[in-house]
């Protein structure tokens, strides 16, 4: 069964980030002892994303003890991220229990040693058997990186692999999984999780410089919640990793784009990306309820995602429907509906304000995110452009549609909504991406066409990097 119990104290991972981040992408790594009745929390300094610190610090409560400032050990690395692994299906932050193989010899630091870790030896982590409240365990390689398999862990291929090393921390939760490794690694898995290996080359080498552009700037910004020592999370909150095996075609992507991201008058491009549009372009401007039903109405020829099943679709809300939603929005019992108005629409087309009119009360909601997920149409067909009907949804395809009211006599029975497109809208459409891949662009066309005119730069180049402001 492998190893089950872990005694007092352990060793944490925390990490602090040079103030030359962008310039080196450096991370000063340290290993501290934690005391057996000591319950240590990381404490992150959060900022705005539109505010990031000049320097990104993440400090750590400090313990009480001499033997913890004799046991620091401090080494430097470059372009490392750290990913907190979710439980199965990415439901959860935590796991209520870890079962973990050693897929080649490895050390665990426990207690201020290193103990060796033989191949194929398995170890168990449960709340009867292992960690206390606030103690951790690392897992690491004997000779570099590591390589372990979390058993079990439901994902898109059996028990996944990963890289460099595991820290398992044990919360009142449950254990959170984090994995630090390489950044370019850490790429190598994300762009089979987010697009399919079967498009082209030059759509995947799109797709790797967006993932790591988008990796970086979380780096640098700290979004993960303030008390968890990670980066970010393997799953759609920022981007899915290694659900799906990396493979020849993944490599060659991240090795071909190695280090590069994008960048827009000296600052980071917010490198967003979503499955399909619906034939956006940058210079349009769709704000208005006339010009937009137009545009979504036609088949537009040179549009790279026209022959996609999720180019256009519809999907039909009875009036009954749409007062339930309300009310299940925490909008209580508005009444018969009487009227949908878009409020608001950006140039994109995008609807970002929608209220519902009711005879006892109106709903009023504000934000793409939230029109799809109010408007969840669970239950009801969403008809695709291929003429079948799209699988169960647990929110709109997208917020790019618009309204058409359907009567009986002069009495309201319920709204059409004529949509298209699939995702956020902002950013790469990874679709348009395999079309103008299959019609000879290049990655870096593909890039400008959605991000406008980026520039590429090293993010692993250790020499200057002054294209990033320390104001940003």
């Amino acid at each position: 069964m492998g190893r089950q119990a872990w005694k007092k104290g352990a060793f944490l991972t925390v990490s602090l980030l040079s103030a030359a981040f962008f310039g080196r992408l450096e991370r000063i790594s340290r290993t501290v002892y934690l005391g057996e009745t000591e319950e240590q929390e990381l404490v992150r300094k959060t900022e705005t994303e539109k505010e990031p610190p000049e320097t990104a610090v993440e400090t750590i409560i400090e313990t009480e003890t001499e033997e913890t400032e004799k046991q620091t050990e401090v080494k430097k690395e470059t372009g490392r991220i750290r990913v907190l692994i979710r439980s199965d299906d990415f439901a959860e932050l935590s796991h209520e229990e870890l079962r973990i193989l050693c897929k080649e010899k490895g050390l665990l630091l426990e207690k201020g040693e290193e103990k060796p870790l033989e191949k194929e030896e398995e170890l168990f982590f449960s709340a009867e058997a292992s960690l206390k409240t606030g103690e951790s365990v690392m897992l690491t390689g004997k000779d570099g990186e590591g390589c372990f398999s979390v058993l079990g862990l439901k994902r898109g291929y059996e028990d996944p692999v990963f890289e460099g090393s595991l820290t398992i921390l044990r919360r009142k939760e449950g254990f959170l999984l984090i994995n630090e490794l390489p950044l370019e690694s850490y790429i190598r898995k994300v762009i089979p999780s987010e697009m399919p290996s079967s498009y082209p080359l030059e759509a995947l080498k799109a797709q790797a410089v967006c993932a790591r552009t988008y990796a970086v700037k979380q780096m640098e910004n700290h979004r993960m919640e303030e008390d968890i020592p990670a980066d970010v999370d393997d799953s759609v909150s920022y981007q899915v990793y290694n659900s799906q095996p990396e493979n020849d075609r993944s490599r060659q992507a991240a090795e071909e784009t190695k280090g590069l991201v994008m960048a827009k008058d000296g600052k980071l491009v917010d490198a967003l990306y979503y499955s399909t549009s619906c034939g956006l372009q940058l210079d349009q401007d769709l704000s208005l309820e006339p010009v937009f039903a137009a545009f979504l109405s036609v088949k537009h020829e040179g549009d790279y995602e026209k022959d996609e099943p999720w180019y256009r679709w519809n999907v039909y809300f009875p009036v009954e429907r749409l007062a339930e939603l309300a009310a299940e929005n925490g909008y209580g019992e508005i009444g018969t509906v009487t009227e949908l108005i878009p409020e608001k629409r950006e140039s994109s087309g995008c609807l970002s304000a929608l209220t519902i009119r009711g005879s006892a009360g109106n709903a009023e909601v504000d934000g793409e995110y939230a029109i799809r997920k109010f408007l969840n149409p669970s239950g009801l067909q969403v008809n695709l452009k291929n003429g079948k009907a799209a699988p169960e949804l647990g929110m709109l395809p997208s917020a790019f549609f618009y309204l058409v009211p359907s009567y009986e006599g002069e009495k309201l029975l319920g709204y059409e909504l004529i949509g298209g497109g699939y995702g956020h809208g902002r950013g790469l459409s990874q679709n348009g991406a395999r079309g103008m891949a299959e019609k000879g662009k290049t990655f870096l066309e593909i890039l400008k066409y959605y991000y406008g005119e980026i520039e590429l730069h090293d993010a692993l180049d250790t020499g200057d990097q002054s294209f990033i402001k320390k104001d940003q």
